[in-house]
């Protein structure tokens, strides 16, 4: 079994720092005078992001925070919840980001499996550091459930750094147990991206997002310059121009916003040294676009699940690089290691498909007050019990190289016809046709038996056709892989998070 890591990345040394707020301690104390966050006309020093933070870390410290508990965050500017995070991790505890516009319902459920019950919410005035510590308020909710104390005891040797909330409904959203040493891995000792000194990173993403991980911590915890994007949507030319202003060199986008923003104007990332996209299946026909632009910049396709602190895998692509019909996902980062493997998880051979499980420092700790998923998700290895894993779900194939391609999600696969078929691949075919934009393919069950409903937005002033977009898929798809119904979309949405939308309901063309 030693051969088994398909890629495997040193997982650092007793003298690898294992706490966020304990590195940026020692960070704060070597850059003092470095701005470390910037925002709509304001700027803290490290030195006096630290001392403030020390502040509300003692106010919450006073209102009874303590090591292994859970405080939420509910604010809107940027700038004062980074604030709010540092200060909770240095009392102890762990943060969770909540949107405000949403935080009741999800607080109700936090209460209920966490017994999150102190926030940090914003202030009347707009003085960064007046920000107050208050308590949940949720009717019909308990407020008093209590983490597991195993999950306390263990939180000594491997603390807690965040929950992260995947995606989906409130209700149905999974809290995932992030670590320190996991968000230390992402961002310290990496070379998938320039971080240092020399970074200015936007932070861009929503804070209840994962990429906002890597911008917050990729930033602060190896002396660069955090800058706060001030407004709640984005704008393309707005965005630029803090671009230039604020000479950001490090940006984060998922794919969908990266193609939509690439298809308009390909050039506004011509000012970067490094742009992180990932998220989503990244599209080569976007990259060489920019590519043509932007010669000098440095594309990353950065892959991975929250369940391993945000990056598994990143592909690092310059100008020239040849691409096919897929950008690879790449080889496994610094503290992390990966496996292709089948059905009973013994290893693939190079060139086979199989599903990704990786391991390592970015391995999270579980879900929440959800044993039977967490047992279900995150599996001992085989070949070594204290080795935890976690199942991605994702089909990938690896090259002789050890450079990874993704090929789908296994929840991506549907019966029709008593045949499976590959939504993803559907999706690739209709994208390669003149005229068509982008399409979304989804499976719709009821009495009749499944149908596939494809979504399409057709490229510029391009007529929709039905008919001829039905013959090109039968020309390259199985008989039955060619989508039942074809519906014109003006423009396919993205969801808050930025990932493209999957369910639609557009009137057939």
């Amino acid at each position: 079994m030693e051969d088994l890591p398909l890629g495997k990345s040193d997982t650092g040394g007793p003298d690898r720092p294992s706490r966020v707020d304990h590195l940026f301690r020692d960070i704060a104390r070597r850059h003092a005078t470095q701005i470390a966050l910037s925002w709509n006309g304001g700027r803290l020093t490290y030195a006096e992001l630290d001392q403030l933070s020390d502040r509300l870390s003692m106010k919450l410290i006073t209102a009874g925070a303590k090591e292994g508990e859970y405080i939420a965050v509910s604010l809107e500017r940027r700038e004062q919840a980074v604030l709010a995070m540092l200060a909770i991790l240095k009392s102890g505890a762990a943060y969770v980001s909540l949107d405000p516009r949403d935080d009741h319902d999800q607080a109700a459920r936090l209460s209920e499996i966490a017994g999150v019950r102190r926030v940090i919410r914003k202030s009347d005035r707009q003085d960064i550091s007046d920000l107050s510590v208050e308590h949940f308020n949720c009717e019909g909710t308990r407020v008093d459930t209590a983490v597991d104390p195993h999950e306390h005891e263990l939180s000594k040797v491997d603390p807690i750094a965040c929950l992260m909330l995947t995606s989906g409904t409130t209700a149905g959203r999974k809290a995932v147990m992030v670590p320190h040493r996991g968000v230390v891995r992402l961002v310290v000792g990496q070379d998938y991206a320039e971080l240092g000194p020399t970074a200015v990173v936007l932070q861009l993403a929503p804070l209840t997002f994962d990429a906002s991980t890597f911008e917050i911590w990729g930033a602060l915890l190896t002396g660069g310059r955090l800058v706060a994007y001030p407004r709640s949507a984005v704008d393309a030319g707005f965005m630029h121009k803090l671009i230039e202003s604020e000479k950001i060199n490090t940006l984060w986008l998922t794919a969908g916003l990266f193609h939509t923003l690439a298809r308009h104007r390909a050039d506004q990332f011509r000012d970067l040294r490094t742009l992180v996209t990932g998220g989503d299946v990244v599209r080569p026909d976007f990259v060489e676009k920019v590519f043509e632009a932007c010669p000098n910049l440095k594309i990353v396709n950065g892959y991975g699940p929250t369940e391993n602190t945000t990056f598994t895998c990143c592909h690092v692509m310059s100008a020239g690089e040849r691409l096919g019909h897929s950008v690879p996902i790449g080889r496994p980062i610094v503290g992390t290691t990966v496996f292709v493997l089948d059905t009973n998880m013994h290893a693939v051979a190079p060139g086979e498909d199989g599903e990704l499980y990786c391991g390592g420092l970015g391995v999270a700790r579980g879900y929440l007050g959800e044993p039977e998923l967490t047992a279900q998700r995150f599996v001992a290895a085989p070949w070594n019990a204290q080795e935890t894993l976690y199942r991605t779900g994702d089909r990938v194939r690896a090259l002789n190289d050890g450079t990874l391609i993704f090929l789908g999600r296994y929840d991506d696969q549907a019966k029709v016809r008593g045949y499976r078929v590959v939504l993803g691949e559907i999706e690739r075919v209709l994208r390669s046709m003149d005229g068509i934009e982008e399409a979304v393919v989804e499976l719709v069950r009821n009495d009749s038996g499944n149908r596939l409903i494809a979504h399409v937005q057709p490229r510029g002033p391009a007529v929709f056709d039905a008919s001829g977009i039905r013959e090109f898929a039968r020309a390259r798809l199985p008989h039955y892989a060619v989508p039942d119904v074809f519906k014109m979309v003006n423009a396919l949405e993205l969801t808050q998070t930025g990932k493209l939308k999957r369910k639609y309901d557009a009137a057939t063309s």
